[in-house]
């Protein structure tokens, strides 16, 4: 991607300690020293699918508080209850960070809370003036397939908002393999087989939306240039470590090749 804003070129150097017996580990400590990580909460790190909440361990590991919650001040971010955020890549690109996830069971989730209305308001701005990628990334999918989690309720508020900015593409997890949906001119992506794949089949294509999947383990590669977004979905394929495009079908089982391409 071209340009680089102050966010992305930082070097984090902090460095945390736990004690566990007689050793000292340092997490991320490597990763973090070499690569910015913007981390965001799901249903595990919260008290939606666990007793304990691990949201505090996650805010601690990856410096949230050092690197993105005093952005708050600036309107750049929303925390407490919840993880928003937003950074900017170059000049035309923004990312925007929003928490579906809930504080139990059986209540709101938390993009809901009325303390980030204006914050989602101002990173979901109306389409004026020239193109720019917003690209907002959560654990919950709006669209899903399955064949565990499915189309994630309560989702209109984001999508509307995602409508009115011109957003073309949206990436989630959740659901542990890929899928690729298109609904209403946006791009939805689920990836959330790289430590852990789901090799059943999905069950709600229609509901959706689905243009492809996959249950093979893999990362995302995109793409940016100028108006146009690439994604490939990469993994090892049997017992080759070469890493490659995994095979994708659709919804009808035919193969599905080439990456992904998104236009503004």
């Amino acid at each position: 991607m071209q340009g680089r804003s102050s966010w992305a070129s930082r070097s984090v150097t902090l460095v945390k300690m736990t004690t566990i017996g007689s050793s000292r580990i340092q997490p991320y400590r490597y990763v973090l020293n070499r690569i910015c990580v913007y981390p965001s909460i799901g249903n595990h790190d919260a008290g939606e699918s666990e007793d304990n909440d691990d949201r505090g361990q996650v805010e601690d590991n990856l410096y949230v508080r050092e690197r993105i919650a005093g952005e708050e001040a600036a309107g750049r971010a929303s925390f407490e209850p919840g993880m928003f955020y937003r950074f900017r890549y170059g000049s035309t690109i923004e990312f925007v960070c929003i928490d579906t996830s809930k504080e139990n069971l059986f209540a709101d989730r938390l993009f809901e809370h009325p303390k980030h209305r204006d914050f989602l308001d101002a990173s979901f701005p109306a389409l004026t003036g020239s193109p720019t990628w917003r690209i907002p990334f959560c654990h919950h999918p709006p669209y899903s397939a399955g064949p565990r989690h499915h189309n994630t309720e309560s989702m209109h508020t984001l999508l509307r908002l995602f409508q009115r900015a011109g957003v073309r593409a949206m990436f989630s997890g959740h659901e542990h393999n890929f899928q690729h949906s298109i609904a209403n001119g946006i791009d939805y992506l689920v990836s959330g087989a790289a430590g852990k794949f789901r090799k059943a089949t999905p069950d709600q294509f229609e509901k959706a939306q689905t243009r492809s999947w996959s249950d093979k383990c893999h990362f995302l590669l995109v793409e940016l240039r100028g108006t146009e977004m690439k994604v490939r979905a990469i993994g090892e394929l049997g017992t080759s470590t070469t890493l490659a495009d995994i095979p994708r079908m659709n919804p009808q089982g035919t193969p599905v090749t080439g990456p992904m391409v998104i236009r503004l």
